[in-house]
């Protein structure tokens, strides 16, 4: 565990010791933030709508996103383009990604994310559907 398993051990032992760590002990960068770090210092325009933000989204929000890694990188790149609105949108506040479509309907129509087939819509139990 290195020096921070000699410190839990020492203080099990109810030895004296010394607690210091550095920061960089402390925080070991996850391995998404380092794919990100790479792909940064191989191209010097880093994109803000990348797969972190979108690891951020889906799980703060409990979103699934497609498995088609190219489809969802192209759709990455649109949504640069488009500076976050959604590429099948306009460019109004309801589109800027995830649009309001998919926050109240759980219907993704560019694909980023998967669609949640039994949303409840308007405090309904209606699977998803929305009534006629």
């Amino acid at each position: 565990m290195g020096k921070l398993g000699d410190i839990i051990r020492g203080k099990v032992k109810k030895e004296e010791v010394i607690e210091s760590l550095t920061v960089s002990e402390r925080l070991a960068p996850s391995p998404v933030q380092v794919e990100m770090d790479d792909k940064a210092k191989a191209s010097p325009t880093t994109a803000y709508y990348n797969r972190t933000w979108l690891s951020r989204v889906a799980l703060q929000r409990g979103y699934a996103i497609n498995p088609d890694e190219k489809r969802v990188d192209g759709i990455l790149a649109a949504l640069n383009r488009k500076n976050g609105f959604c590429p099948c949108g306009g460019t109004g506040s309801q589109f800027k990604c995830p649009c309001k479509i998919m926050r109240e309907n759980g219907i993704c129509k560019c694909g980023l994310y998967l669609n949640i087939p039994d949303r409840v819509i308007g405090g309904s139990s209606s699977g998803g559907h929305i009534d006629r």
